[in-house]
């Protein structure tokens, strides 16, 4: 991948959260609809490949090089690489490739990557502000997005446009030491879920991004899940030295 070697970076395998091995994004974010033109510009495709099989996450640009996604999108071993398409909404996008990524902690679902060249025509989303909890009340609205497929596996492809959805906050937890929020149930109308390949997109409250969804705690056969998400605040302190300094890995040697 590009001279990274990443050993020290262990998937998260708690049930719910994985990562396909083909492409096999199904449905779309359920109860939404194609984003505005102008919306989620700053959404970044990251797909990672080995020989015919191919992995579909999403992300956010939180500056003019590093991309905000899930630790669990990571494909781990040999032959994997991974690129970030940027621009790609409302597209085509441009492939850039990874030079660099940063975790927090391998129990932590949550990742930044490093773009080899700093776009200059894409504006990042802003982070959160994080001075007084809760940062986003219960039963405000949140905005998601995330691309799909339009037909089913093994002939999947990725969707062209992406789709928004909006949901409003219901639980603050804790999961596997993580702090995280969850939308609506999917029980409850309107309903709204995310997919497979949804994970790693953000999570965006008055126009700053608050999360980044990881999927569901419960494994599910086939279909979609109540949204969850990481909360962007508990990390602040250390993304900020992160993308401003250089590489760290806290669990490297």
């Amino acid at each position: 991948m590009g001279g990274i070697t990443p050993v020290c970076l262990l998937l998260l395998l708690w049930a719910g959260v994985t990562v396909s091995s083909v492409l096999d994004l199904q449905k779309r974010i359920v109860g939404g609809q194609e984003c505005d033109k102008t919306d989620r510009l700053y959404h970044v495709k990251l797909i990672w490949r080995n020989g015919n099989r191919r992995s579909l996450c999403g992300g956010s640009l939180i500056s003019n090089q590093w991309i905000l996604t899930a630790l669990h999108c990571w494909e781990d071993g040999p032959g994997w690489t991974v690129t970030a398409v940027v621009g790609v909404h409302p597209g085509p996008g441009t492939e850039e490739k990874i030079i660099d990524y940063d975790i927090y902690h391998p129990d932590h679902d949550f990742m930044l990557l490093k773009l080899k060249n700093p776009t200059t025509t894409i504006h990042p989303v802003q982070l959160p502000d994080c001075t007084a909890p809760p940062r986003v009340p219960l039963g405000k609205e949140v905005q998601i997005a995330g691309y799909a497929a339009t037909t089913k596996a093994p002939n999947a492809v990725p969707s062209t446009t992406l789709q928004c959805a909006k949901t409003t906050v219901a639980i603050y937890s804790t999961l596997s030491q993580m702090h995280v929020f969850y939308g609506r149930d999917i029980t409850e109308l309107p309903k709204v879920a995310t997919c497979p390949g949804d994970s790693g997109g953000g999570v965006v409250y008055n126009n700053r991004i608050y999360g980044v969804i990881i999927g569901e705690t419960i494994k599910k056969a086939v279909g979609c899940v109540r949204p969850v998400f990481v909360d962007v605040c508990e990390y602040i302190t250390w993304i900020k030295p992160s993308i401003n300094g250089p590489k760290r890995c806290l669990m490297c040697g």
